[in-house]
């Protein structure tokens, strides 16, 4: 993707489902170039895999509720401190019930012990929205679920000791539904609508502050427990400037970026993780500290480009890691009507203070992108990828000189 400006939440999640923007073109490597390029990684080891077929996933279903947002941003995966992962998805419901306006469709969740190989548990949650569905886990390690419009934090029991309502979407032409966490766990932020923006404590479900967006400086691209972060471009000059504000605050310059333009994402109360630079500085990542201090930088090997949306990218609860999604691109020819492609895919876990990569899960490209995902254990030595009606838990292996390049 040529960076830009960080599209709207709302059209965020819409480019991630789009395989046009994910396939651009590369400056070609020589042969002797790309055998350089291929060193040696850590083994990686896969700990189990989750066919969700087999527990009732349905892809498609025909009885929607009628009023649905074009695009909802939620979390369909989630790892807790002992490495239990937490997986949602959708099942098909009763047409009648959906007939006389009842919650006529399913939201399950599984609770999946990867190290004994087994789905320990089954959730249902009654929904008549299939898209307004999430899971999220606490720093405490309890189950937060979002379904039929309504919060869940949920009990040793499955059963919910507190609940946020959300409103009541009215209208069909809704743009965007979001719940979206905080890099630590502790902050949910929930936007039912374009304009609405409302931070929840995750331990209680209690409101933390709400606003109304009247003006775009005052969006965000990112946000922590404290404050909000956006790129934002200046009306009367072709340039750009990273501000900040507290939780529906006010915003402020962090610092001027002039015609540079990158997408943050946190990673805790005071590191930002910067992907896609244009112009390029000579680097494609980069970790900085909000004093502006940059802690160290990276570039991508020619045909390899980051993926910058949605769940594309996760973090560890405590900063230490996080990983990003890369696509290993094909370069097509315009001239004889050939189009790029995505031949591969990877996943590539950093050590966030250091840089360097612990690992790399590197497999073809999914069917489809819709759905799929990525989650970290709260200190990063657990991976999760849903894709393809798939879940598969990685263990992050330690030790070695680490990954220092694509394969």
């Amino acid at each position: 993707m040529t960076p830009a400006l960080r599209p709207s939440p709302a059209l965020e999640w819409r480019f991630a489902l789009s395989e046009e923007l994910l396939v651009k073109g590369f400056i070609a490597l020589t042969p002797f170039m790309i055998f350089v390029a291929v060193q040696c990684v850590h083994a990686q080891t896969m700990l189990y895999s989750v066919r969700l077929q087999d527990y009732g996933y349905v892809r498609n279903n025909a009885h929607f509720n009628k009023v649905e947002p074009d695009s909802a941003l939620t979390k369909k995966i989630g790892i807790d401190g002992s490495g239990r992962v937490y997986v949602g998805f959708s099942v098909r419901g009763e047409p009648k019930l959906h007939e006389r306006g009842e919650a006529s469709n399913i939201f399950r969740v599984l609770s999946v012990n990867p190290l004994k190989q087994r789905v320990e548990r089954t959730l249902d949650f009654p929904t008549q929205s299939m898209k307004r569905v999430g899971v999220y886990v606490t720093t405490t390690d309890a189950l937060l679920v979002a379904a039929n419009d309504r919060l869940q934090l949920l009990g040793e029991s499955g059963t919910a000791t507190a609940t946020y309502d959300a409103p009541p979407i009215l209208s069909k032409y809704v743009n965007t539904w979001i719940v979206e966490q905080s890099p630590s766990g502790k902050t949910l932020l929930f936007r039912p609508d374009d304009h609405t923006l409302s931070f929840i404590s995750t331990e209680s479900l209690s409101p933390i502050a709400r606003c109304k967006l009247t003006d775009p400086r005052n969006d965000y691209d990112t946000f922590n427990d404290s404050m909000m972060v956006k790129v934002y471009q200046i009306d009367y000059a072709p340039s750009n400037e990273l501000v900040k504000a507290e939780l529906c605050g006010t915003s402020e310059r962090l610092w001027y970026l002039g015609g540079q333009l990158y997408y943050p994402f946190f990673l805790d109360e005071t590191t930002l993780l910067e992907t896609e630079f244009t112009p390029s500085p000579g680097w494609d990542i980069a970790v900085q500290k909000t004093d502006g201090k940059i802690l160290w930088t990276d570039r991508m090997p020619g045909p390899f480009e980051i993926v910058s949306y949605g769940g594309f990218f996760t973090s560890a609860r405590d900063g230490s890691r996080f990983a990003i999604t890369v696509n290993e691109i094909h370069r097509g020819n315009s001239a004889l009507m050939i189009n790029s492609k995505i031949v591969s895919v990877s996943v590539v876990i950093y050590d966030a203070r250091t840089g360097e990569k612990k690992g790399q899960v590197k497999f073809q490209k999914p069917n489809s992108f819709i759905g799929y995902e990525l989650a970290l254990s709260p200190t990063g030595d657990m991976l999760a990828i849903l894709k393809d009606d798939m879940l598969e838990v990685w263990k992050v292996q330690e030790g070695g000189p680490g990954l220092s390049a694509l394969q």
